[in-house]
């Protein structure tokens, strides 16, 4: 005796099974094809990466000045494909988490190899995980949030600009440790941080 089960009852028993199915299908997978996800603010996004691992390289070379300067101008991209997203109403899960993607590199991991490319302690060490750990617990916890007055948290993208001006300011690399600790710690507190807010043209 053939046993049937209606599709709804099987969603609500195994929706998340049953959506993984879905997507193995070949009409449903070709729904996903990059050229139709990527939009044209996910290009600043991956301009982000760029700098991000730039300066990654620049401060692997010790180039810190280039390092530093490509932080910068990291930030400026981070900024310009959330501002050119909501204005061209590109905003999207996947920009979504391409960002966040994106920040990682340039404003979590690319900060721990500059200071660990000028203090290689066991302290600085254990900071920098920490920091890269926050990081993307803050990042994780965002995505799944819809706060609109502001962020809970300090934004990560922030990381790009501190560490530079730290640097500028020739703060002792041994405080570079607690720096970052505190940095991981303000990224995955509660506290409200507004949101900057520019006039629009």
């Amino acid at each position: 005796m053939r046993i049937r089960i209606k599709k709804d009852e099987l969603l609500k028993k195994f929706p998340r099974t049953l959506t993984l199915f879905r997507l193995t299908r070949k009409s449903d997978i070709s729904e996903f094809g990059i050229l139709k996800l990527v939009k044209f603010s996910d290009i600043f996004t991956l301009t982000n990466i760029i700098f991000g691992l730039a300066a990654i390289f620049f401060a692997i070379k010790g180039n810190y000045t280039y390092a530093i300067i490509s932080l910068f101008f990291a930030v400026i991209a981070d900024y310009l494909d959330g501002r050119l997203a909501r204005k061209l109403k590109q905003e999207n899960i996947f920009g979504k988490e391409l960002d966040s993607l994106a920040d990682t590199i340039s404003f979590g991991v690319a900060p721990i190899i500059f200071a660990f490319s000028l203090i290689q302690t066991p302290l600085a060490i254990t900071a920098f995980i920490i920091f890269l750990f926050c990081g993307i617990l803050r990042l994780a916890r965002y995505n799944i949030m819809n706060v609109q007055s502001g962020y809970a948290g300090m934004p990560i993208t922030l990381n790009g600009i501190i560490i530079p001006l730290v640097y500028l300011a020739k703060v002792p690399f041994d405080y570079y440790p607690y720096i970052y600790i505190l940095l991981g710690i303000l990224m995955i507190s509660s506290l409200r941080f507004k949101k900057l807010q520019f006039k629009q043209d």
